[in-house]
């Protein structure tokens, strides 16, 4: 259990099409299951719970680490990622 006020972050890793993995860190959000950042090639990519997933590409490292900073992930998704960025659905 954390204290209040801090986050708890596990990594996962998921198989992009690729076929190169993104760590993904999981996210507390009614939409979203977890957010990856490929530092590389400054790809976010973001899964949902419904099981699609999405990447956008030129996106600055500082957005991804944003992104597990803010409170509402879907409200940052919606004002800061989504058509922001060009996107690839890839699951």
């Amino acid at each position: 259990m954390t204290p209040a006020g801090s986050a708890l972050i596990i990594t996962i890793s998921v198989r992009t099409a690729r076929s190169e993995f993104i760590h993904h860190h999981s996210v507390t959000s009614s939409r979203i299951a977890s957010v990856g950042y490929d530092e590389r090639t400054c790809t976010l990519e973001i899964c949902f719970h419904d099981k699609s997933v999405y990447q956008y590409q030129g996106v600055p490292e500082r957005i991804f680490s944003l992104f597990l900073t803010v409170v509402s992930k879907g409200r940052f998704y919606d004002g800061v990622v989504k058509g922001k960025y060009p996107e690839r659905k890839v699951a």
